[in-house]
Formats: structure tokens, C-alpha cells, sequence
């Protein structure tokens, strides 16, 4: 089995508040894990480089779960996941796998903008015991399925749900726990597609990493 090389943002370096170039963007806190391609008809997981993650027998339930679950009616489980699993950089959400975008294997994902690819992967998978929507990032649960709650935009409106304010509550979080457990954010276009590469050194400009140095 080959597995697709996830999308690797460019490097942006501190944010500085500035708008991006055209087109609208979206911020996730970026999480200081391993990053993980799974293959979710047989649990398998994989590296950004596309060898095999040793550590999976350590998500067990989750891929259990991932593999077996049945959908809702309507909906399919896409095949191949992006995410970033939590082991062994800091004491925080041992086994907790952060699931944050699926990479396409057919037409019809292909076409998927981002908007569309978190409400497919919430739709498929919510049902799941483990699964949890990540609202208070200051816990960070162990052996849970987690997506964000919520993402932040450059955007008129609540002050708490900008890049800016996430920029600095974040390292804040880091403090409280004593552990750097989020490097930062990643900014993605919304209105476009998965970035698709072939080459695991490849970065796509529509993906921006935004990091601190600890």
C-alpha cells in the first residue's frame, strides 16, 4: 500500500496580523505532535513521508473505531485522513488522535473546499464514542478523536476569535500546562481544494505554518 504525502503548509514565520494575499483564509491552532496519514479501512498509519508510524498500536481503539463504525445514512467515511497524533513530545493527550482534514481519493472529494471537507469528516464520525469536539483547548483529552470546535478568521467581529487573540491564548495555554503542546497556527484558503503533491519535500503556498519558537 503507497499513502498519499499530506499537504505541507509553507513557512510563514511569526504572525504578524497582516492579511493574507487574495482570497479568504481560515487559522487552526497548530499542534505539536507527530503528524499521521491514515488509512482508514485498515487502521494503518503513516509519517508525512509516507513509511509506517510504529506508534499505531498505541491509537487502537480510535483506528478500531474509524475502521468499524458505520456512517450515518447519507454519508461515507472518506478513506484517507489527515491528522496529528499526540505521543511523546509532551505528557499531554496521550493516544488522542487531532483530525483535521481528509486527503481526496475520489472525483467528488477532489472537489472539496475546506469548509466542505470538515462538515463530511464531522458528518462520518461524530457518532463515534471517541470522538469530541475540541472546545477547551486549555484540556486536552486522552484516547478521544478530537476536532476543533472552532477556527479563527482575519474578519470584522469577536475579538476572541481572531488569529491574533488565538497567537498569544495559545502560547498562554502552553504556559498553564507547562508543555508546548500547540507551536502555533496554520493558516488554510478555504475556497480551494486539498493541495495535492507528489513529492513529500513539496509545500503547497496554500497552507501557510505560522510558528513560535519555544
Amino acid at each position: 500500500m503507497t499513502a498519499p504525502f499530506p499537504a505541507r503548509p509553507i513557512n510563514g514565520g511569526p504572525y504578524t496580523g497582516r492579511p493574507k494575499p487574495a482570497g479568504s483564509w481560515i487559522y487552526e491552532p497548530k499542534v505539536n505532535g507527530w503528524r499521521a496519514v491514515i488509512h482508514r479501512p485498515t487502521g494503518r498509519m503513516f509519517n508525512r513521508h509516507g513509511r509506517e508510524l510504529s506508534i499505531a498500536s498505541e491509537f487502537a481503539p480510535i483506528l478500531d473505531q474509524l475502521r468499524t463504525g458505520t456512517p450515518p445514512p447519507g454519508w461515507h467515511a472518506p478513506i484517507w485522513l489527515d491528522a496529528e497524533v499526540f505521543e511523546r513530545r509532551h505528557p499531554h493527550g496521550r493516544g488522542s488522535l487531532v483530525l483535521f482534514d481528509l486527503i481526496p481519493s475520489d472525483d467528488d472529494e477532489k472537489t472539496l473546499a475546506f469548509p466542505a471537507r470538515i462538515a463530511r469528516l464531522h458528518n462520518a464520525f461524530a457518532h463515534l464514542p471517541c470522538f469530541e469536539r475540541w472546545a477547551d483547548l486549555s484540556h486536552v483529552p486522552t484516547g478521544k478523536l478530537l476536532m476543533f470546535d472552532r477556527r479563527y478568521s482575519d474578519g470584522p467581529g469577536d475579538l476572541t476569535e481572531t488569529p491574533g487573540h488565538a497567537w498569544f491564548h495559545l502560547q498562554g495555554i502552553n504556559a498553564t500546562l507547562a508543555a508546548p503542546v500547540f507551536e502555533g497556527l496554520v493558516a488554510k484558503r478555504i475556497d480551494r481544494p486539498y493541495p495535492f503533491i507528489t513529492r513529500d519535500d513539496h509545500e503547497t503556498p496554500t497552507w501557510v505554518k505560522h510558528r513560535w519558537q519555544f
